[in-house]
């Protein structure tokens, strides 16, 4: 199960989340929006998990399988950068957060994914011109110190110029926060 809907439904069924929650009611939830990114950011216990939903458009500059020498090596690119997470987020330093694994995946990678509607996300149906791929990144932290995790870096606002904001959304045992970020303020403060 994707952490985008274990956060949903978190924010569903969480009464202090009800702020939240109706802070993001106006967005249909996989909404796809060339420029934005949505980041869900959960801690539990010692681990935090960190999951990217982006239109694949923002990171690679197109949304359809590679087909030329040069958009292949841009996939393959992508999604090796992708996977060592430093490009997407960066738990503050005195925490003491490693990534312990990351899944990137891309739509049209040798295995299919399904989007919200039970379609293949990474192919185009017969007639529609205007289909919008999507790409999930999944990154789990251990921190040693995550009770001095006081920020978020969301690198992704600078490494990726095609991402103009990045709405993020951050659940811990005491808190819940939500906060739209952009390339000129990109730190997820935990206060």
């Amino acid at each position: 199960m994707k952490l985008r809907w274990i956060t949903v439904g978190l924010l569903a069924s969480c009464v202090p989340l009800a702020a939240v929650a109706q802070e993001h009611s106006h967005r249909e939830v996989g909404a796809h929006v060339h420029g934005e990114v949505e980041i869900s950011i959960v801690q539990f216990g010692k681990q935090l998990t960190i999951e990217l939903h982006s239109p694949l458009f923002n990171i690679l500059g197109f949304e359809h399988a590679p087909s030329t020498a040069v958009e292949k090596k841009a996939a393959a690119d992508a999604s090796r950068a992708l996977n060592k997470a430093l490009l997407v987020a960066v738990p503050s330093p005195a925490s003491q957060c490693k990534l312990s694994s990351s899944d990137v995946a891309l739509p049209f990678d040798d295995h299919h994914h399904e989007d919200a509607h039970g379609k293949d996300a990474g192919h185009q149906e017969d007639g529609d011109a205007h289909h919008h791929s999507e790409l999930t990144a999944t990154y789990v932290f251990d921190c040693a110190q995550l009770d001095r995790l006081t920020h978020i870096d969301i690198t992704a606002l600078r490494a990726f110029p095609n991402i103009k904001t990045a709405e993020v959304v951050f659940l811990g045992p005491q808190t819940q926060l939500s906060r739209k970020l952009n390339a000129a303020s990109s730190v997820f403060e935990l206060k």
